[in-house]
């Protein structure tokens, strides 16, 4: 659950919080967790942020409460085209074998959008992602998606994931896919 406001000229706030109950063949594990923050708007320019935490309670292994914390600056030097820099630090939390490892992610990204002509979009960023187990993943992603009639849009996303290592929750060393949009 989320909500966001307007606080005034070129001020938002936001706030969410969320819970999973996860569950696998051998596993089970909860999450709770909140999180807050403002974006700010200059012109062209665009900062946000957000710290929460998260309360994750594993079946087996002991529970733990992690921080979490995001930020963001978008640049969009004409209305057609932006630039953005992320960074975010939370735990590796999706499933129930993951939470059970007391795993922490801190991920980089930058990207890019650009809509050259009208109904016409393509985007793409690179991340880098590191591990508190000592392991890493450099990712790409590519998409294009051209809207028709007033409500429907066909598009291609690609993406390519490389861990340095195999471990849990990485599953393939290497690895890619394509999707189709419609």
């Amino acid at each position: 659950m989320s909500t966001s406001g307007h606080l005034r000229q070129g001020v938002s706030a936001f706030a969410s919080v969320n819970a999973l109950e996860a569950s696998d063949p051998n596993l089970e594990a909860t999450r709770l967790g909140g999180e807050a923050g403002l974006s700010l708007s200059f012109g062209r320019l665009t900062l946000s942020g957000a710290a929460g935490a998260r309360r994750l309670d594993p079946e087996l292994a002991e529970s733990r409460t992690a921080a979490t914390y995001r930020g963001r600056i978008g640049y969009r030097p004409v209305p057609g085209f932006g630039l953005s820099l992320g960074y975010s630090r939370a735990p590796f939390d999706e499933i129930a074998s993951l939470i059970e490892r007391n795993l922490d992610l801190e991920v980089l990204d930058v990207g890019f959008d650009a809509r050259p002509f009208t109904g016409f979009s393509i985007y793409g960023s690179g991340s880098g992602l590191w591990l508190n187990d000592g392991n890493t993943r450099t990712g790409a992603l590519l998409g294009i998606t051209q809207k028709f009639a007033r409500r429907f849009f066909v598009g291609l996303f690609g993406r390519t994931l490389s861990y340095e290592r195999r471990g849990v929750g990485s599953g393939h060393a290497r690895g890619s896919d394509v999707h189709a949009a419609g």
